[in-house]
């Protein structure tokens, strides 16, 4: 199959320490000309200002924070991520953790549904939780082709922050990616556990038909995103009725046959791609969920609960996904008695 180069080889310029810390910079005098410190330090106002914020205007701020952050004109500005930057990597613990968004046009769809939870919680009064939840969903969602990582830390901070409390949460749940991923795998779609090796190893014969943008969607998929792609097409199987192990070249191999799914299913028009996309959606919104409703998700009500070790289960008994993410993130946040720019700006620098 013809391999696409995902954009991440070469180094560029926005890329290096130096040129991300001048960036953000910016952003800080462009956060200190509009008064935002006397927003953050103020909950009461914070509050005000989340719930009289309009999705346009939420737009618009999300354009000026990544625009200054890459130094893009105003007249560029735009939520341009295209199927080139569907492709994120992050390095966890020294291990390549790969994660595909949803398509284009889901996206601001997506990011107005997390929008809207971030003021359900704020007039709970879950201020924290909304703050992770944003800026998780927006990166996860990734409506930028590029820093949307930067874009959402900014953010979260602000959203976090307060007159007593700094927080410089990192709003990147890699740790519950697995636990999501396995949670719509048995609890919504309730798939047969199946044991599979991996795909027939054989030059691929692309349907005819579909555009450039498709073979790189569908390369993505199958080559980045390959647990994802496997259930995608077992829930299409099931949706349809059909037998999924007739798509294995022989029962007991263990191996797909690309060939056989391409024969059987669509890419597009309702075929493999759009049920590919539903799913990272269905991702998307039950992240913000675990935000919104984490009593929605203690691990002991989950199938995953019966097969993790004793020791585990004590641990986990009592935990929601939402305290999985925090028991991981928190190590990686800072907290300081009282918000400044300062701090900010050595933090960034540090």
């Amino acid at each position: 199959m013809k391999q696409f180069d995902n954009g991440f080889v070469k180094q560029k310029k926005e890329d290096t320490v130096e040129y991300r810390q001048d960036k953000f910079l910016s952003l800080i005098d462009f956060l200190k000309r509009i008064d935002v410190q006397n927003v953050v330090e103020n909950p009461k106002k914070k509050s005000e200002f989340i719930q009289n914020l309009s999705f346009d205007d939420f737009k618009s701020l999300l354009l000026r924070m990544n625009g200054i952050l890459r130094n893009t004109p105003t007249s560029k500005r735009d939520f341009n991520a295209g199927p080139e930057a569907r492709y994120i990597v992050n390095i966890k613990n020294e291990e390549r953790v790969t994660y595909n968004p949803p398509f284009p046009n889901s996206k601001l769809p997506l990011v107005e549904e997390a929008f809207l939870a971030l003021k359900r919680m704020d007039s709970q009064g879950k201020t924290k939780d909304a703050a992770m939840m944003i800026g998780s969903a927006i990166n996860s969602i990734h409506p930028f082709v590029d820093g949307n990582g930067r874009t959402v830390r900014i953010l979260a901070m602000l959203l976090a922050s307060s007159k007593e409390k700094f927080f410089a949460p990192q709003a990147n749940p890699e740790a519950i990616q697995p636990l999501i991923e396995t949670y719509l795998s048995d609890e919504i779609h309730k798939l047969d556990p199946i044991e599979i090796k991996g795909f027939e190893n054989f030059p691929m014969r692309l349907p005819s038909g579909i555009s450039e943008r498709e073979q790189f969607e569908l390369s993505q998929a199958i080559n980045d995103d390959t647990t994802i792609f496997i259930q995608t097409c077992q829930i299409l199987s099931k949706e349809k009725g059909d037998d999924f192990k007739q798509l294995f070249i022989s029962p007991n191999t263990g191996l797909l046959s690309l060939q056989k799914i391409l024969s059987k299913y669509p890419v597009v028009h309702n075929g493999i791609l759009d049920r590919y996309n539903e799913y990272k959606k269905e991702y998307i919104k039950i992240l913000i969920d675990i935000f919104e409703n984490p009593e929605k998700y203690y691990i002991k009500d989950m199938a995953m609960f019966n097969d993790i070790s004793i020791a585990e289960k004590n641990i986990f008994e009592n935990k929601t996904l939402m305290d999985i993410f925090y028991m991981d993130s928190d190590k990686d946040s800072l907290e300081k008695k009282e918000f400044s720019w300062d701090y900010l700006i050595n933090f960034i620098k540090g």
